[in-house]
């Protein structure tokens, strides 16, 4: 299970049935760590999750140098108690120590987790650190692995793709160039292939290369998967992101992504629930909460029930990116709508939608940092409005600037009731979504 659904249960008093449950382990180690000087006393013990019995349990004492060989000892007799069957990848995985300064281990610990928090700050704290733990031994893969995560995950977002994409790639090159069996950079580089290379097969293979080498990376499964739902295979796309979520349960960003196929496969309800149980771990999450408005606004929507639908979007993500989150634009659409029907509300919005939009690349401009304000949400409305020709010249901006957004173009514009419907009889349609390395 992968370390960021395990991470909530650090510095709590843990039942193990629970925990069991929770994550669906069978098993579930527990331990304690003292500290002092150089000093480490390390107890850790293998605990039945069905009935709490020990399997397993045992007390070291060494210093901080120690740790690696520490660790190592432990998984061993881990995997002995519990009649593990071993096989060659997990045996290489197994004998290698990533890095023997413990530091750099320990820094590089920190950025995954704020890496994992899914935020802007989260990913440039996890640069920070994995830029120190490099320092700190420049050899060390997974670290430059985790820079190249970082890079890719705050380009479209944040950052220019043209300026983070090649960061991302010259880190994951590194890691590879230190050690080819690295999952985390195969997976990273299957991610530039796809979603700024625009080159599917070069993804793909870099994906199954990830999977091979580890297959309990819930990050590889769920990057193929987005991958996968990309290119239109829902039902293969949301096996990935299942079995995604069963390596990573308590995931919040996971577990969001496998909503996407399931509004595809008409299973509607299914993506609510799930939603719901999301924001039942994550309450504090506000884009979460977006994410779920939006989704009951496009099935209200796919009903007809516009009043129902325009309840739910004026609180929605979309609503969020172009108009901006606060009360005067809600009470604007509102306003719009009750006034002027669906054409008043989406008129509405796309007059606030543009003031957002310039203040944003306005605001952009004067950073010291350029950031990357995309065109793509303010596309799909003229879309909606049936100006396509300001459509396409917003998409062919975003085509330009290798924005991972028009990946989604394709399976968004297969929903019904789709905004990018109105712009599929136009050849210049078909034709991004060749040059982003889709089948039309």
């Amino acid at each position: 299970i992968a370390l960021n659904s395990v991470q909530k249960y650090k510095g709590r008093d843990v039942d193990p049935e629970t925990v069991g449950r929770e994550l669906n382990v069978g098993a579930v180690v527990l331990g304690r760590v003292v500290h002092r000087a150089d000093a480490l006393s390390v107890r850790t013990e293998l605990i039945d999750a069905r009935d709490r019995s020990q399997m397993w349990g045992e007390t070291y004492n060494a210093t901080l140098s120690d740790l690696p060989t520490v660790q190592q000892e432990i998984a061993d007799k881990i995997s002995r108690s519990l009649h593990l069957p071993v096989n060659d990848a997990d045996a290489g995985r197994a004998s290698r120590q990533e890095t023997a300064n413990v530091e750099a281990y320990r820094l590089y610990l920190k950025g995954r987790y704020f890496w994992n928090k899914y935020t802007e700050d989260g990913w440039k704290q996890a640069l920070k650190y994995f830029g120190q733990a490099i320092e700190l031994d420049p050899n060390y893969a997974l670290a430059w692995a985790g820079l190249a995560d970082s890079y890719y995950q705050l380009s479209s977002l944040v950052l220019v793709p043209g300026e983070a994409i090649p960061a991302a790639r010259a880190a994951a090159a590194r890691a590879l160039a230190i050690d080819d069996r690295v999952a985390e950079a195969h997976a990273s580089l299957g991610m530039i292939k796809g979603q700024y290379d625009w080159d599917p097969r070069a993804a793909e293979k870099e994906f199954k290369r990830a999977i091979d080498l580890n297959p309990s990376y819930a990050t590889a499964h769920q990057w193929y998967g987005m991958h996968l739902y990309a290119n239109g295979s829902f039902e293969t796309a949301l096996g990935e992101l299942t079995k995604a979520q069963q390596l990573d349960p308590l995931s919040m960003f996971v577990s969001v992504t496998a909503v996407w196929p399931l509004l595809h496969l008409g299973r509607d309800d299914e993506a609510i629930r799930q939603l719901e149980r999301i924001i039942e771990l994550f309450p504090n999450v506000p884009d979460v909460v977006a994410y779920l408005h939006e989704v009951r606004g496009q099935v209200h929507m796919r009903n007809r029930r516009y009043d129902e639908a325009i309840a739910e979007f004026v609180h929605g993500f979309r609503t969020q990116m172009l108009c901006g989150d606060g009360p005067e634009p809600i009470e604007r659409l509102l306003s719009a709508y009750h006034s002027g029907g669906l054409d008043g509300y989406w008129h509405t919005q796309l007059e606030l939608a543009v003031a957002w939009y310039q203040q944003q690349v306005k605001d952009a401009r004067a950073q010291s940092v350029l950031r990357y304000v995309s065109p793509f949400r303010l596309a799909e409305l003229y879309a909606r409005l049936g100006d396509t020709e300001r459509a396409f010249e917003l998409l062919a901006d975003a085509f330009k600037n290798r924005d991972e957004n028009m990946r989604w173009l394709k399976v968004e514009s297969l929903l019904v009731d789709s905004p990018w419907q109105s712009l599929r009889p136009d050849p210049r349609f078909a034709e991004m979504i060749r040059g982003v390395g889709l089948d039309e």
